[in-house]
């Protein structure tokens, strides 16, 4: 539990006595590799909820637990025999070996990026929280970042804000570059008093906060292609915002943090049909002149 989100201790929890109950588990001995991914793979047909495919359409469509979840529950359990390895327990993990569900080929969750005119009327319909959307669609910071944020990692001289090792998902300390806009909503949102300690954003709007401020701003949360917008999509926004201003994918690697740019590339980027008619326009004209077909 050392170092551990409480909420995320609960889910880990749930997921073994799951596991435990599913394979009728009473000794370690009997979790074995072959009970194990049984259980694994019966996780992919369990339906674990219902969602609107379309905030405008009463129709709803049965969905199963996805691969990244399967292989978060395969983490729990190796992570859950290795502690028994260490505390001597048990001689080997029996279960070391088995494979990751290929998260690539079935993807739950689709998003989708906000275009400008829809974060501009999010933000403006959000009331208070509208600060908070703005510096997370322009900054890219995750929830846990966002609410991890504090006035000593704000540095409004230079325009910039550092993600420390132990707040950030990549482990290492990282530094943002701030937009004109962005420096200019904290500043004028910082207390004359403020403690260099004292949280930026104290809380993150709850994913319910955030449906109803979507509908708030007219914004559909799932589009025609069943894509979503959801507050993990604030960052898909940052990615797909930079690649339409011409910033290199260097850069937008750099800026979003990713450690592979094709995880910039893939996911974090999504330019549509009018993006793609700009890059046309800038094509050279060849000069010569057709003559018509006869």
């Amino acid at each position: 539990h050392r170092g551990c989100n409480p909420r995320h201790v609960k889910t880990v929890e749930c997921q073994l006595k799951r596991m435990f109950e599913d394979i009728e588990a009473k000794r370690l001995s009997d979790l074995d590799p072959v009970r194990v991914q049984r259980h694994l793979r019966a996780l992919r047909t369990v339906p674990v909820k219902q969602l609107r495919a379309n905030s405008g359409n009463q129709d709803k469509e049965v969905r199963t637990i996805g691969p990244r979840t399967i292989n978060a529950v395969r983490a729990a359990v190796i992570a859950f025999l290795n502690w028994n390895v260490r505390t001597e327990r048990l001689a080997s993990n029996p279960c070391q070996y088995i494979p990751k569900v290929d998260e690539t080929r079935d993807k739950r969750v689709k998003r989708r990026a906000l275009t400008e005119d829809e974060l501009r009327r999010l933000i403006t319909a959000s009331g208070p929280r509208g600060t908070f959307y703005l510096v997370a669609a322009l900054t890219g910071l995750r929830m846990k970042e966002m609410t991890s944020l504090t006035w000593d990692d704000v540095d409004l001289a230079n325009e910039a804000i550092l993600v420390r090792a132990n707040k950030g998902k990549a482990k290492r300390d990282d530094w943002i570059a701030l937009s004109p806009e962005v420096t200019t909503a904290l500043r004028q949102m910082r207390p004359a008093d403020a403690s260099r300690v004292a949280r930026v954003f104290a809380t993150s709007p709850t994913t319910r906060t955030f449906s109803a401020d979507l509908k708030r701003a007219g914004i559909a949360e799932y589009d025609e292609l069943g894509r979503r917008v959801d507050r993990h999509a604030l960052r898909t926004t940052t990615g797909t915002l930079l690649a339409q201003a011409g910033v290199t994918p260097q850069q937008a690697q750099r800026q979003m943090r990713h450690a592979d740019i094709s995880t910039t590339l893939r996911h974090y980027t999504d330019l549509r049909l009018p993006d793609q008619s700009k890059a046309a326009a800038k094509l050279p004209s060849v000069g010569v002149r057709l003559s018509p077909d006869e």
